[in-house]
C-alpha cells in the first residue's frame, strides 16, 4: 500500500519521473523529485507536504520564503536494501522512521534519491543547441515536405544566431525565449510571423521533452510565449477571392502589356498555367523542363511532388498554352 500525499501535490510526467507541485493563488511552481519509484516519491512528498503544512501553521509566509532548494531536500540518506532512512535532524529522523513503519520494508530494485545526480534539472548536462535541432529536424523531414523543413531551419538557425548557437538546449529557458520574442516585436515584426517563428521552437522543444533531451522545466519553455490567440489568428487571414472574367481580360488580353510586366520566363508563364491548368502557385513555380511529357501525342505536365497524395498528378498542356509557346 503506497502513501499518498494530497493528490493535487504528487503527480508523474510523461517519463514517469514523479514531481511535487505547490499551487497559491500567485504561483504555480513544480519539483522534481528525481525518482519513478512510487513509494520513495510517497516518501519525500509526504515530508514535504507536512513540512509545508507546518511552515503554514507556525507563520504566514509566501512562497518564495520557502525552502525547496533541491540540495537541502538530500540530506537524507536512503538504504533501499535495509529500509533505512537518515536524517539530519532528530525530529525528522523520527518522523521519517515512522513513515518507514508504515510502508514497509522498501526492495531493492526500487530507485533511490541516492542515485539522483546531485545537479538540479538546469544544471544537468546536455545537448548542444545545434546537435538537438538537427534531431528533431531529421525527424520532421521524414513528416514534411522539403521546403517546410526548409522554413522551419530558418527559424531555428535565426534563434541560434541571435542567442549563442554554441550552448547546450538546457541553456534555453522561458527568460531567453522572452528576450528573442521581445527583440523581434522591437523590430517591428508583425505578430503572425513572429508566432510562426515561436511554433517552430514550441514544436521542437515538445519533441526534445518526449525524447529526454530537454530536462531543464517539465513543461514546455515556449508555452504562453504567442502573440496571438487560435481565433485572432484566424480573424487575421485576408482569404483571397477568385478573378472575375472581366478583371482576368483585362490583365492578360493585350498580351504586349502581360509581357513588359512580366519579363522573365518565371513570371510570364507562371501567372498563365495557373488560368489555363488551375495549378496551385507554388506548383507551377515548380516546374522543371523534365516535367513536361508526351504520352500518345498528348502534351501533359508531371506533378511529381504534392503536400497530398492527390496532389500528384498528370496536368494536360491545353491548346491554348501551345499556341502561346509553352
Amino acid at each position: 500500500m503506497h502513501i499518498k500525499p494530497p493528490p493535487p501535490r504528487l503527480f508523474k510526467n510523461r517519463c514517469g519521473v514523479s514531481y511535487f507541485r505547490i499551487k497559491t493563488a500567485f504561483a504555480d511552481r513544480r519539483f522534481s523529485l528525481r525518482t519513478k519509484c512510487p513509494r520513495t516519491a510517497a516518501t519525500i512528498a509526504l515530508h514535504l507536504n507536512a513540512e509545508r503544512e507546518r511552515e503554514r501553521a507556525m507563520i504566514k509566509k509566501i512562497l518564495s520564503d520557502f525552502n525547496f532548494d533541491f540540495e537541502v531536500l538530500r540530506r537524507y540518506e536512503i538504504d533501499l536494501k535495509n529500509g533505512v532512512f537518515k536524517a539530519s535532524a532528530a525530529e525528522d529522523h523520527r518522523m521519517m522512521m515512522a513513515v518507514l513503519e508504515r510502508i514497509g520494508p522498501i526492495l531493492p530494485s526500487m530507485q533511490s534519491l541516492q542515485t539522483a545526480p546531485a545537479t538540479t534539472p538546469a544544471q544537468a548536462t546536455s545537448l548542444p543547441l545545434p546537435d538537438a535541432a538537427e534531431l528533431w529536424l531529421a525527424e520532421r523531414a521524414k513528416k514534411n515536405a522539403p521546403r517546410t523543413v526548409d522554413a522551419k531551419r530558418y527559424h531555428i538557425a535565426e534563434f541560434m544566431r541571435r542567442v549563442a548557437s554554441g550552448i547546450e538546449i538546457n541553456a534555453v529557458g522561458k527568460a531567453m525565449l522572452v528576450g528573442y520574442k521581445s527583440a523581434l516585436l522591437a523590430e517591428g515584426q508583425t505578430g503572425k510571423t513572429i508566432d510562426n517563428k515561436l511554433m517552430t521552437l514550441h514544436d521542437s522543444f515538445k519533441y526534445l521533452l518526449g525524447h529526454g533531451h530537454y530536462t531543464a522545466a517539465a513543461v514546455n519553455p515556449v508555452d504562453c510565449l504567442f502573440v496571438l490567440s487560435k481565433a485572432e489568428r484566424v480573424a487575421k487571414n485576408e482569404p483571397f477571392q477568385p478573378f472575375t472574367e472581366d478583371k482576368l481580360r483585362g490583365v492578360f488580353r493585350k498580351r504586349r502589356i502581360h509581357s513588359e510586366a512580366m519579363d522573365s520566363p518565371d513570371t510570364f508563364w507562371g501567372p498563365l498555367i495557373g488560368v489555363y491548368t488551375g495549378m496551385r502557385i507554388s506548383e507551377a513555380a515548380a516546374i522543371r523542363c523534365g516535367d513536361i511529357k508526351t504520352a500518345s501525342g498528348v502534351s501533359y505536365i508531371q506533378i511529381p511532388k504534392s503536400n497530398t497524395a492527390a496532389g500528384v498528378r498528370n496536368v494536360r498542356a491545353c491548346q491554348a498554352l501551345r499556341e502561346l509557346g509553352f
